[in-house]
């Protein structure tokens, strides 16, 4: 193996002079000099080692603040992984000083991983073609680094909860504390990836860990456990990753039907899926015949080529054409010509798309009381990505909240973002946008910093008049022109200590932006962008777009008297209003249906029966001949 370096080996023969302790089984530990320091290897040997017998052997790397005696009692003693693995020598190296640390840093700390093969192969009989490179958590994204690096040294990688450092890690992106994993060589090493499926910052990383693997020929397999969190699996579950790293090929034919890939919006007539594939079976694959649907209409598409063990390829479907929400499902039919693929778990995947042909006219209002089905949400899979707030909000129940933090990974100038619908702004004369926002940035001060800090997040907003291609900025704050709090949340240590909870009104800010200069579009897109500064919580809530003569916040309307109460109200509601500002009152849905309308006289009050309204949030809407006032009723 090219893992012999001569050094290594001087140091091995001086730690390894007394021969009574190669024979040495069970569990122990056993402590090296590495790099100037001392460093702790824990071995685990099979009571019956038999040194005429070659044993396979699997290096395992721990996690975030952990150290090799604990990590190898886990892995043994509570997991059992010594029945789990037959004939084989754990060697569990340790993290060393920077326990904070992975087995990346600092620089040549990788080294431990020979270090470790070289240390379990002069004392015990190794088969060296027999390695597992194992990692959990951080350990687990050294294992994928080193492992990809030098994939010819490996029987295979293990990797339980690879703890990637966002999609800016994923991604090999400057500034995203990436290790470079070289994907190219994914094809030359079988990878076994599991992850919790409660597991909040790694599950969506991973899933595009295993993807992007997969798209450069990758030997993986991917266990998506349900209901774990960042832990690694019992047996059970844990035994399938013996079978595939001895046996990864599989049956004679296995497609692996992995990803769609197709615009969830466009405003053309039809639109072109994508279909990733990849040949996971013995057998090559010389043609498919791929089954989709799309809003009830079957269709089928057959491909043809060849496919080697593993090798993956990208399948055009034919335009798909429809209006409004639709969802396109593709299923693998047959191989070959007429031959079944006996795994059908991996041979389906669906997508929600729409096609829009005309742009909603205006009014547009999402207060997220519901699921805001006709926005688009960018599901970057962070952690940090635009999340549905249900304890937070201006009025009613419901906002929509993003937040960032220096304590979890470095997202800096990441970008979470959501869209508005597909609107027509030539519907009113003089097209304008309206939100409440609260907001807080982070604030770091001595000691936990030399100086004061300030992390501090932006908000942009970005207009396109094209359905989305193209976008200009229309509003970008940030930092304390944005905050809506007097002071910033100072020295926060936790990640819930990173929120932000506005006390009452006070704390949230109408904004309002001119959209005049767009009012020829007709098919207009608003984007809600979140930019990284690694530090800030926000709300937004109440969105309109609407005519400029639409007023949204009743503290603001300085002449027209109004009030409405109770609300939330069950059964009667009562609207005061001053009959010369305001004239005319409308109810709407969500969905946005009149319910409701009736001219209003100078009685000055209206009583209103909705009783009979089914439960939900409604937009009570009250015209006068300059402007409007827009307010969120809620019917329990």
């Amino acid at each position: 193996m090219r893992l012999l370096k001569l050094s290594l080996v001087l140091i091995l023969f001086a730690a390894f002079q007394n021969s009574a302790k190669a024979q040495t089984t069970g569990s122990y530990d056993t402590t090296i000099t590495f790099m100037g320091q001392a460093r702790t290897f824990s071995f685990f040997v099979p009571n019956d080692y038999n040194p005429n017998h070659n044993y396979q052997l699997v290096v395992g790397l721990h996690g975030l603040g952990d150290n090799s005696t604990n990590y190898r009692n886990a892995l043994i003693s509570t997991l059992g992984w010594s029945n789990l693995f037959d004939s084989t020598i754990f060697i569990f190296p340790d993290g060393g000083t920077d326990q904070n640390s992975d087995f990346h840093m600092p620089a040549g700390d990788e080294l431990v991983i020979p270090e470790s093969v070289l240390l379990a192969s002069q004392v015990y009989s190794i088969n060296s073609s027999e390695i597992i490179l194992q990692g959990f958590s951080l350990g687990g994204r050294s294992a994928l680094k080193y492992g990809l690096d030098n994939p010819n040294d490996f029987k295979g990688l293990l990797l339980n909860t690879p703890a990637l450092q966002g999609l800016l890690d994923l991604n090999n992106e400057p500034g995203g504390a990436s290790l470079i994993y070289n994907y190219a060589n994914a094809s030359q090493i079988p990878i076994y990836i599991s992850i919790g499926s409660t597991d909040a910052l790694y599950t969506a990383t991973n899933i595009r860990l295993a993807s992007r693997l997969k798209k450069n020929n990758g030997f993986v397999e991917f266990n998506w456990v349900q209901g774990l969190g960042h832990s690694i699996p019992n047996n059970t579950i844990q035994g399938a990753c013996v079978e595939f790293l001895s046996n990864p090929e599989g049956a004679d034919f296995d497609v692996d039907l992995f990803e769609i890939e197709m615009e969830e919006r466009t405003c053309n007539s039809s639109m072109n899926p994508k279909v990733h594939i990849q040949n996971k079976g013995l057998q090559n694959i010389t043609s498919l015949d791929i089954d989709y649907n799309i809003g009830g209409a079957n269709s089928t598409y057959t491909w043809t080529g060849n496919l080697g063990l593993y090798e993956s390829a990208v399948v055009n479907i034919p335009a798909v054409s429809g209006t409004g929400k639709l969802n396109f499902d593709a299923t693998i039919a047959s191989v070959n010509g007429n031959e079944t693929d006996p795994i059908a778990t991996n041979n389906q995947e669906d997508k929600d798309f729409e096609i829009v042909n005309q742009g909603s006219a205006l009014q547009v209002f999402e207060g997220f009381e519901g699921n805001a089905d006709d926005w688009l949400f960018d599901e970057t899979g962070s952690l940090f990505q635009w999340e549905f707030d249900n304890s937070v909000s201006r009025n009613g129940q419901g906002s929509i909240y993003a937040f960032n933090t220096i304590l979890v990974f470095n997202t800096l100038q990441a970008r979470e973002n959501f869209s508005s619908p597909v609107m027509d702004l030539t519907s009113v004369q003089k097209p304008t946008l309206a939100f409440d926002v609260a907001f807080n940035y982070h604030q770091y001060t001595p000691p936990y910093f030399t100086d004061t800090v300030n992390f501090a997040d932006t908000l942009e907003v970005l207009i396109s008049t094209d359905c989305g291609a193209t976008f200009q900025s229309v509003y970008k704050k940030g930092g304390a022109d944005l905050a809506t709090a007097t002071d910033p949340i100072l020295n926060p240590l936790s990640v819930q200590e990173c929120f932000f909870i506005p006390k009452d009104s006070t704390e949230w800010r109408k904004e309002r932006i001119d959209l005049s200069a767009f009012a020829n579009a007709d098919e207009a897109v608003l984007r809600f962008d979140y930019i990284s500064a690694l530090g800030g919580s926000i709300n937004l809530d109440n969105i309109t777009i609407d005519d400029a003569s639409v007023i949204s916040d009743k503290e603001e309307l300085k002449k027209a008297k109004f009030e409405m109460y109770p609300n939330p109200a069950a059964d009667l509601l009562t609207v005061d209003y001053d009959f010369e500002e305001l004239n005319y009152l409308e109810i709407y849905d969500l969905k946005g249906r009149m319910v409701f309308s009736q001219a209003l006289n100078n009685s000055n009050q209206l009583k209103l029966n909705v009783e009979s309204y089914e439960k939900g949030v409604y937009i009570l809407k009250l015209n006068g001949q300059y402007h409007s006032i827009v307010e969120k009723l809620i019917v329990e």
